[in-house]
């Protein structure tokens, strides 16, 4: 392996461990500024051997930047390198001139032109014509006609935009073996307790259960790609594993907010049958938020932890100020945890302007019978022929809204 191949493996190895270490970071982080490593599956085992594995990245990291700095130093002193006499090149090109001349260039002969000095000087002028005998022009040199510049590309990608998954990494998880999640539901509750006179009957009580079914669906995407570019392209596998990984990600926080709940379509909280809802029109934003908790607290009998809206309607909040323009959400050089009313909130563009939601999101779950996949396979079509691959992402669960009662969809809260 060349030294330019080795340097350009080892920008990219770099880069794919330092994606993951941005990755578990971002997983992990919590409100406070703290880590809890246990929230990613990027890392294995107990509490020390997940610190270790971390430890041990962050120490690949390093020790992968130090060596590609000395290959790049060790290619740019290369390039440098004047292999016709063994010395690094001067500045400009080396024309030696035959023994015994006495020959001076063309600049040294513009510096010591009287029109230069007449126009480096104080004499006034600032133009100067210099005229150089015994030129003959040849062929212009450039970059077509001439030596071309070599430039190597960075181990560096930028991916395209994506939002961070604040409420699907909040949803609690469970894992499912069956094509359905079946609960039970209390939908009947009369407690006739009270007091009695002597020889009087107690009161009776009343319970009903109801038997609750949440298909399980499949959702996944593919996405076509050659052989040479999978196999010539390390970095290339990195970047198709995660980002066919997100795009599934995405899609289920999208549809914990909006789904239609349709097979296949998962079920979302805002068009959940049974969960409170509010019309904001004509009222405070921070009132309609406070007044939407209000309604989970007495209708589902529940503590809200999490608000979420969209960010365009979160922004005049949070730029709200008193009439001596003082920020009353917190100073703008203090990020501090995004909070109101006490709750976490999450502000999203996955919601539409004017609504948003309040609830206590342990009433819900996500049941998952297959964790996200990823497969590969020149099986399709006359892709073994081609030399192409199908790579395929895909996992199968359901949100099951277990109270519905729970949660509160908010709408009109920019009017």
């Amino acid at each position: 392996m060349d030294t330019n191949q080795e340097l350009v493996g080892k920008r990219n190895e770099l880069e794919a461990t330092n994606k993951k270490i941005k990755k578990i970071r971002d997983e992990c982080k919590l409100g406070d500024g703290s880590f809890d490593l246990s929230r990613t599956k990027e890392l294995d085992g107990d509490s020390p051997s997940r610190n270790n594995s971390m430890s041990t990245l962050l120490t690949k990291s390093h020790e992968l930047g130090v060596e590609v700095d000395k290959l790049a130093d060790l290619v740019k002193g290369m390039m440098e390198f004047d292999e016709g006499n063994g010395e690094p090149e001067a500045k400009g090109m080396q024309h030696p001139e035959p023994k015994g001349a006495n020959r001076k260039s063309i600049g040294e002969q513009f510096i010591a032109s009287k029109e230069f000095q007449a126009c480096a000087g104080d004499g006034g002028q600032k133009t100067a014509k210099f005229f150089i005998p015994d030129v003959n022009l040849k062929t212009l040199m450039t970059t077509s006609a001439g030596y071309a510049s070599q430039a190597i590309r960075t181990g560096e990608t930028e991916m395209y935009r994506a939002e961070a998954l604040n409420l699907w990494n909040a949803i609690p998880k469970r894992q499912t073996s069956q094509s359905s999640y079946i609960y039970m539901e209390e939908t009947t509750r009369t407690q006739a307790a009270a007091e009695k006179a002597e020889a009087a009957a107690y009161a009776e009580s009343a319970f009903a259960f109801t038997e609750r079914t949440v298909p399980v669906e499949d959702v996944g995407h593919w996405l076509p790609i050659t052989r040479k570019q999978l196999l010539d392209v390390p970095q290339i596998q990195g970047i198709v594993d995660s980002e066919l990984t997100l795009g599934l990600q995405e899609l289920l926080e999208y549809e914990a907010i909006n789904g239609s709940g349709t097979t296949p379509v998962l079920q979302g909280m805002l068009e959940k049958t049974g969960i409170n809802t509010l019309s904001a029109g004509g009222i405070a934003p921070l009132d309609a938020i406070y007044q939407a908790i209000t309604k989970v607290q007495k209708n589902g009998l529940a503590e809200p932890n999490l608000v979420f809206v969209n960010g365009e309607d979160w922004e005049p909040i949070q730029l709200m100020k008193t009439t001596g323009g003082q920020y009353i959400w917190g100073h703008p050089a203090d990020i501090g945890p995004m909070r109101v009313w006490g709750r976490k909130l999450y502000s999203t563009f996955r919601v539409a302007q004017g609504t948003g939601g309040v609830g206590d999101f342990s009433r819900m779950l996500y049941a998952e019978r297959m964790g996200i996949t990823i497969e590969i396979t020149d099986s399709h079509a006359s892709y073994f022929i081609s030399n192409y691959y199908a790579i395929r992402a895909w996992t199968m669960g359901c949100f099951v809204w277990k109270r519905p009662t729970a949660f509160c969809s908010i709408t009109g809260l920019n009017s």
